[in-house]
């Protein structure tokens, strides 16, 4: 008796569906500067919503939001979404999409989800369940099953489970946006290149004065604000999740990287950092080096801090914590640096992330302070002009 041939795999013959909507993602505080990129990107129909933007489109604008946004985390193609209460509830939905137009069994995968107010209470089981549905689909459509891999998946699918509703979708990101794909040793509590860029967006320096950091550690917002200033696009250095899809067309790309790198103009201002941890200074030099940022870089204790190249904008992240002892070591610090800032700091402008128990003791009073999330810890961006105090080259 002769063997069966076995069943090779085969794309079915279907139009693949044309994606609508999309959301980036962004840490909680941030959506009015990410609000902010979206519609300068001239994204289609953007909406702010808790956690990130949601915009429409074709699959060309998520590519252009995983370029482009700075302060976004991720960015999410929706591809389907219906109820799913309960464990067969989460399958049947789940199996009704078409994983088959962006996956196939030569690529892997992996499943992340998040849930809330639903009668499924697990996250890995739920990303367990939408994985199960997704390998039965894929073997019906072709035969035969994707693996998975946890580390380096060819497609990531996020899947959202709130009131027994479940939405799916295609992770274009890849890896989290934050990681601009540079050589950098960001120490022991790096801040992440999202809220940097948020910073520096919220600051409004754009390169026509000095710029100062005397807190630099690894140089993440000199990076940030200068490529602001010279219009790089913050995504030129990293492959993307969109490139592991079966559907994804390089045609639509390569322009897109090609405009990018046209834009890119030269930095005017000067930029000067400082630290007084050497080994946070080295790191300083790495990132700045890969990034192709010209900055001074010093050695310096920032309670001695004066802006030497005139007056300008300080954008910095000083040391802050969950509590603050009012006679420890960053109380201290704080104080001194407030002083330092009204004795030497006039006609600067103070861009700021700290705490709000910090804030107390710098001893300046901000005309803006808004509310963020650094992780878990209740954070301000705040912005003081410092229009009192002498110069010493006065």
């Amino acid at each position: 008796m002769t063997a069966p041939t076995p069943r090779r795999p085969q794309r079915p013959r279907q139009a693949p569906p044309k994606p609508q909507r999309f959301f980036a993602t962004c840490a909680q505080g941030i959506e009015p500067w990410l609000t902010e990129e979206a519609r300068a990107l001239k994204l289609p129909n953007v909406t702010e919503a808790p956690g990130g933007v949601a915009f429409g489109g074709e699959r060309v604008d998520g590519m252009r939001a995983c370029l482009w946004l700075r302060s976004a985390t991720r960015v999410l193609e929706i591809v389907g979404e219906g109820p799913a209460r309960g464990e067969k509830g989460l399958y049947a939905a789940a199996k009704s999409v078409p994983w088959e137009t962006w996956l196939t069994p030569e690529r892997t995968f992996r499943v992340d989800a998040t849930i809330a107010h639903s009668a499924l209470t697990h996250s890995g089981y739920v990303a367990l369940k939408t994985k199960d549905a997704v390998v039965d689909r894929l073997r019906n459509a072709f035969g035969s099953r994707p693996s998975v891999s946890v580390e380096d998946p060819d497609v990531r699918i996020r899947v959202r489970l709130y009131r027994d509703r479940a939405t799916f979708a295609l992770d274009l990101a890849g890896e989290a946006l934050h990681r601009r794909g540079l050589d950098r040793d960001g120490g022991d509590a790096p801040l992440k290149e999202s809220l940097a860029a948020a910073l520096a967006l919220a600051s409004g320096w754009r390169g026509d004065r000095p710029l100062y950091d005397p807190f630099c550690g690894s140089g993440t917002l000199a990076v940030e604000a200068a490529w602001i200033a010279t219009d790089r696009a913050p995504g030129l250095d990293r492959p993307f999740g969109f490139e592991g899809l079966e559907d994804h067309d390089p045609a639509l790309w390569t322009p897109l990287v090609d405009d990018a790198l046209a834009r890119v103009k030269p930095l005017e201002a000067p930029i000067l950092v400082g630290d007084w941890d050497r080994e946070q200074i080295e790191r300083a030099q790495l990132l700045l080096s890969s990034a192709e940022v010209e900055a001074e870089i010093v050695v310096a204790d920032a309670r001695g801090f004066e802006p030497v190249a005139g007056p300008g904008d300080i954008l910095t992240n000083p040391p802050y914590g969950e509590r603050l002892d009012p006679e420890g070591g960053v109380a201290r610090l704080y104080r001194a640096f407030g002083d330092q800032l009204k004795a030497e700091g006039a006609g600067c402008t103070l861009h700021m992330i700290t705490t709000p128990d910090c804030l107390k003791v710098l001893g300046l009073r901000p005309n803006r302070k808004l509310p963020f999330y650094n992780g878990d810890l209740d954070c301000r961006l705040v912005r003081v002009p410092l229009f009192s105090g002498k110069r010493r080259d006065q």
